[in-house]
C-alpha cells in the first residue's frame, strides 16, 4: 500500500510546527504507535524533501521507500498581466498570529505602503481592516483563482513551518509573482521563482514590497515568466504521470 503524506499531523496533531527541531519524546512515540498498529507502507510519497526528513528523523517509514512528489496545481490558465496603481496584494489563509496576520498590520500601517490595496481571502479574514482594499471570508478554490487574475503580488507571511501551501501552487497556475516567508517547504516550493523574506523581519517584508511596487514593468514581467517557468513542475500531468512512475514499481 501506498501512504501520502500531507502535512505533520502525524507527529503534531495541530498541524501548527514552529520548528522543525528539536524532535521530542511524544513524536517518537507517535511513530511507534503509528508503526504497530498499521506497519510500514510499500511506498510514501511526499510532496516536498523537508516533509519526508522530518518524517524520518522522528522513526516513522523505517521500510518504506519514500518518494517526492509534488501535490498538483489547479490547471493553468495565464492571463496577459499588468501592474496595477496602486497595488494589488493578495493574501489567502486563515487570519491569524501563526499565519502572519500581525505582520501584516504591522505592514499596512506604513507610512511607505499606506498605496497598497489589500485583499485578504480565508476564514476570519472580516476580523482584519485593511486600510485599502477588501475581505472576502471563506471562499472557494475557483473564487480565490479569479481573485488573483485581478492581483499584482501574492504574500504568505507564515509564521510557522510549512510544507507545501496549496496557495503558491494556486499562484503558480496564474503566473501570479509572490512574497513569502522563508520556510523550509516554502522555499523549496518556490525555488528562484519567489521573494523569501524572514518571517519576523519586518523590514525585509516592507523592502519587498517595495521593491516590487518601484521596480519597472520589464522586471515586474520577469517575476511572471519565473512563476510560469517554476510551475511547470507542478503542472496535473506532470504529477500524474510520476505517480504513474511509481505505482508501476509496486508487486
Amino acid at each position: 500500500w501506498i501512504h501520502v503524506l500531507h502535512d505533520v499531523q502525524l507527529f503534531v496533531p495541530s498541524g501548527r510546527l514552529t520548528s522543525w527541531m528539536p524532535v521530542t519524546l511524544f513524536q517518537r512515540f507517535c511513530a511507534c504507535l503509528r508503526h504497530i498498529v498499521m506497519g510500514d507502507p510499500q511506498v510514501v510519497i511526499s510532496p516536498t524533501e523537508i516533509l519526508l526528513t522530518a518524517h524520518r528523523t522522528r522513526g516513522f517509514f523505517r521500510t518504506s521507500k519514500m518518494c517526492v512528489i509534488p501535490n498538483p496545481a489547479p490547471t493553468s490558465q495565464i492571463l496577459p498581466r499588468t501592474r496595477h496603481a496602486p497595488l494589488r496584494v493578495a493574501f489567502v489563509g486563515r487570519w491569524a498570529e501563526d499565519k502572519g496576520s500581525a505582520l501584516l498590520e504591522s505592514l499596512w500601517h506604513d507610512p511607505c505602503l499606506s498605496s497598497i490595496e489589500w485583499h485578504l481571502i480565508g476564514p476570519d479574514t472580516e476580523r482584519a481592516h485593511p486600510p485599502q482594499g477588501r475581505t472576502y471570508g471563506f471562499s472557494s478554490t475557483e473564487f480565490i483563482l479569479n481573485v488573483f487574475d485581478d492581483m499584482d503580488l501574492l504574500v504568505v507571511p507564515s509564521q510557522i513551518m510549512e510544507n507545501q501551501p496549496t496557495v503558491l501552487l494556486e499562484a503558480f497556475s496564474r503566473g501570479l509573482p509572490v512574497i513569502a516567508s522563508h520556510q523550509s517547504g516554502i522555499v523549496e516550493t518556490l525555488g528562484e521563482a519567489g521573494t523569501v523574506c524572514d518571517s519576523h523581519d519586518r523590514q525585509a517584508w516592507k523592502s519587498a514590497l517595495l521593491a516590487c511596487m518601484n521596480e519597472s514593468d520589464s522586471a515586474y514581467q520577469d517575476r511572471i515568466r519565473l512563476m510560469i517557468a517554476r510551475g511547470i513542475r507542478y503542472e496535473p500531468e506532470q504529477v500524474i504521470q510520476r505517480v504513474e512512475e511509481v505505482l508501476v514499481t509496486l508487486n
